[in-house]
């Protein structure tokens, strides 16, 4: 490929990501579409579907002095380019490379390896809570797939307590 090339992020409709990635393609673009094994729990019943890592948005890979925008944004399923004026900002290849390395046989991300690897026990965490300023606290163990136990400090008292893991980020 030519050295020009960069990957560059498009934003999908909402949930139109694989049409977008199909007319894309179709166009000649090489694209990558990062999605995750998730495993739902409903009703007793366990089950494994694909989900985005990144929900509407794709990434595409060209060489952006001999690239039309203007046909990338009229594509079907696309929204358009992320660019801030005129300026459309490259993402790094070693993004795309880590990505892809952390993809099984199927080309799917673990979802659970996606989210566990920022977290150690012991290390420093802040929890949103809707309506108030982040809580610090100290970040304990996983809690199933989705939950995380976070040691806070409560009234000057240590208080294990679970939270959701879309809801904690590492310090």
């Amino acid at each position: 490929m030519n050295q020009n090339y960069k990957w560059f992020v498009v934003r999908a409709k909402p949930r139109k990501e694989e049409l977008a990635r199909l007319h894309l393609s179709n166009q000649g673009l090489a694209v990558y579409y990062p999605q995750m094994r998730c495993t739902i729990r409903h009703a007793r019943k366990v089950s494994e579907v694909k989900r985005p890592v990144f929900p509407g948005y794709l990434f595409v890979h060209l060489d952006p002095a001999d690239c039309d925008w203007t046909a990338i944004s009229s594509t079907q399923g696309v929204l358009h380019p992320i660019h801030f004026g005129s300026h459309y900002p490259a993402v790094p290849d070693w993004v795309i490379d880590s990505l892809r390395n952390g993809e099984d046989e199927q080309q799917l991300i673990s979802a659970a390896d996606l989210s566990r690897e920022n977290f150690t026990p012991g290390c420093a965490v802040e929890i949103e809570v809707a309506g108030a300023e982040p809580t610090k606290g100290f970040f304990c163990d996983f809690s199933g797939q989705h939950n995380v136990r976070v040691l806070l400090n409560i009234l000057n008292r240590a208080v294990r307590t679970t939270v959701p893991l879309n809801r904690v980020r590492p310090v």
